[in-house]
């Protein structure tokens, strides 16, 4: 009985002790929550990432903003909200605002703000606290919050990072799409020197020519030779007929006849060597190498013609993958301290006393089961 009574006693005086401990705790929690803690100001603003596309705001309203046709800009919302937690931005940030001496600790509440001579790691860390860059997963609004311990830097802050995000935006843009438009046009350019020197190379053979077409004149000599074995052939016609009618072959008429029929093949002759003689107009091989000039040039305006084709495609797509983005909701300048974090650490403090108080209630009763079997 004695033992049981020191034991109560014992548990009284743990209980009071914990009650002690734990009302002490609340106390100096209410008081720093309530009443040392700092001023937190609240700054908020929404906005949303497009494509423009075919989709326009005014010709399909609010259902184009925020309805199926904006999935494809998610990732670039994702993209942006990993840009704006970055490093890179609050770089960017400590050359518009005195981050260290706006968030350095001050008397008396020593918890919150940064330490004296902070390090980038532990600068970094305290920086991704005091933003908060949600995205919708299903409409593609980004919400950007931001805290500070005044309202004019809760508000300068929250507008920097919209305007970094434009600016991400827009680099974006030409980062991804620049490159192919550049790309385009160079080819355009290479492609446009091609059929200039094909075009230049097609003048040039046919001036040293002296025609447009040869194969017109070989025609034109193809015509002549066909004339002239016609006008052969009938000539000798008339020589066999005339040898038959006088009996003597040295007959006047009959050696006219064979000295225009020798004359005339003589001219067939001379003009065929002519034809494809390499000392003559050789006409074969000329032809064969105007025919791959204008094959070249065929080639190289075809290869024009696409690469236009495509740099006027690259730039109509360009156009309607370009992005940008629009604010759903502006940011101003808070007018009262945002209070949410001073209830939200008191109930915690309070969440944890309870959960302690319960584990130890609950340790010590297996004890007293343990004792008494």
């Amino acid at each position: 009985s004695k033992k049981n009574n020191n034991k109560s006693k014992f548990k009284k005086r743990s209980k009071n002790k914990f009650l002690l401990i734990a009302g002490s705790s609340i106390f100096i929690a209410a008081i720093y929550f309530y009443g040392v803690g700092r001023n937190r100001f609240l700054t908020t603003s929404d906005v949303v990432v497009r494509k423009s596309g075919s989709e326009s705001l005014s010709g399909l309203g609010f259902s184009s903003l925020f309805g199926v046709g904006n999935s494809g800009s998610l990732e670039d919302a994702r993209y942006l909200r990993s840009y704006l937690l970055s490093p890179q931005v609050l770089e960017d940030l400590e050359k518009e605002i005195k981050f260290n001496q706006i968030y350095k600790k001050k008397f008396p509440d020593l918890l919150s703000g940064l330490p004296r001579n902070p390090t980038r790691e532990a600068k970094y860390i305290f920086f991704q606290k005091q933003i908060s860059v949600v995205l919708d997963e299903v409409s593609g609004i980004l919400t950007i919050n931001t805290f500070a311990f005044d309202s004019k830097t809760s508000y300068k802050i929250n507008t920097f990072l919209i305007n970094q995000a434009e600016l991400f935006v827009n680099k974006l843009n030409q980062d991804v799409f620049k490159k192919q438009l550049t790309f385009a046009n160079k080819e355009v350019d290479s492609n446009l020197k091609k059929f200039n020197k094909a075009s230049s190379s097609l003048e040039k053979f046919q001036l040293e020519n002296k025609s447009l077409d040869l194969s017109l004149d070989a025609i034109s000599s193809s015509s002549l030779l066909s004339s002239l074995e016609s006008n052969l052939a009938q000539k000798k016609v008339e020589l066999a007929t005339l040898k038959r009618k006088f009996l003597s072959p040295n007959a006047p008429e009959i050696l006219e006849v064979e000295a225009l029929v020798d004359e005339i093949e003589n001219l067939i002759e001379v003009e065929r060597q002519l034809l494809v003689s390499p000392s003559g107009r050789n006409l074969n091989k000329k032809i064969t190498i105007l025919n791959r000039l204008k094959s070249e040039l065929n080639f190289a305006e075809d290869l024009y013609k696409s690469a236009l084709a495509t740099a006027e495609s690259t730039r109509i797509d360009s156009l309607q993958q370009q992005r940008f983005m629009a604010s759903l909701s502006n940011p101003f300048v808070p007018e009262e301290p945002w209070n949410y974090w001073r209830h939200k650490g008191f109930l915690t403090i309070l969440v944890l006393i309870l959960i302690i108080y319960s584990l130890s209630q609950f340790i010590l009763g297996l004890s007293d089961e343990h004792v008494n079997d």
